[in-house]
């Protein structure tokens, strides 16, 4: 037992001792009142409540402490673990090491998380082999700015219609042959963005065939580009230049000052294509990190 440990036991209102090798159980609905939620946690007790309900069996506590791993779907994807949340002292390796194994039994093939959990406890995580997938970088323009760069004049002629709930098997086609699997979209997540307010969602199309989609959200006076896609067939014509001048268009005309938007640091290609439409880059920045659990799986 470490110093901090026998401190904190004597307090009166002080939980059992954290143990390296607790008794782990599921984390139900119903025991979220045995947690003790920190005050940074991103949850209430309402909103972990509804969110176990929405994804049982895949959060995992200690009963005698009150440790927990908060686990979800990313991108409301069944082949995708995303670690959300973990409070816990030295019952957080069994917890991970739960989490993985309840994650590799129902048939994810990745286990993710990002900074806010990662760097809480680096070490431990590289040592369960969970090690950097990608950096994700940011991107802002101000669409009040003179000197606009995106000349219609100069770029490919496209068909641009606006997608519905009819065009949710197509925009997964598009979607999933434009991006690496790690990005893609689900349909789960496909059907709640377009149940969002402020969502507009474009396909474009050349010569009559589909060969991308622009998505972007209208907030308060600013928009943010969800996704430029273009599927790898048509890559290198300019075709993703062309819906972006058009995205930042119907922008402008529905009242945004600004745009903002998120890639991989990796995607050399769209800093390019965003730079030369005046974008200029922050620096914020996220990082994800992530443990494949099948072998030689493809991400």
């Amino acid at each position: 037992m470490g110093d901090t440990d026998r401190v904190h036991a004597r307090f009166p209102w002080s939980v059992a001792l954290s143990d390296p090798n607790p008794d782990i159980a599921t984390l139900s609905a119903d025991q979220v009142r045995g947690l003790r939620l920190p005050w940074t946690s991103r949850y209430s007790p309402e909103t972990l409540r509804a969110h176990l309900l929405a994804n049982p069996g895949m959060s995992m506590w200690v009963p005698r402490t009150g440790e927990y791993l908060v686990t979800e779907p990313w991108r409301r994807r069944a082949d995708i673990a995303h670690i959300a949340e973990a409070h816990a002292r030295r019952g957080k390796q069994a917890l991970v090491e739960a989490t993985l194994d309840r994650a590799r039994e129902n048939g994810y093939r990745m286990v993710l998380l990002s900074d806010d959990v990662w760097n809480a406890s680096p070490k431990l995580y590289a040592g369960l082999g969970l090690q950097h997938i990608e950096r994700i970088v940011f991107f802002q323009k101000d669409l009040r700015a003179s000197g606009q760069q995106e000349v219609g004049a100069q770029l490919p002629a496209i068909e641009v219609s606006r997608a519905g709930w009819r065009d949710l098997d197509l925009l997964l086609s598009l979607d999933h042959d434009s991006f690496p699997w790690l990005w893609w979209n689900s349909r789960p997540e496909f059907e709640e963005y377009f149940g969002m307010n402020g969502v507009s969602i474009f396909i474009a199309r050349s010569n009559s065939e589909p060969v991308g989609y622009a998505s972007f959200t209208l907030y308060r006076g600013w928009a943010h580009l969800d996704r430029l896609a273009v599927v790898v067939a048509q890559q290198g014509r300019r075709l993703g230049a062309a819906q972006l001048a058009h995205s930042l268009r119907m922008m402008r005309e529905l009242g945004a000052a600004s745009v903002g938007l998120s890639t991989q640091q990796s995607n050399t290609q769209s800093h390019s294509l965003y730079k030369r439409f005046g974008f200029k880059q922050t620096r914020e920045q996220m990082n994800f990190y992530g443990v494949n659990l099948i072998r030689d799986a493809e991400v």
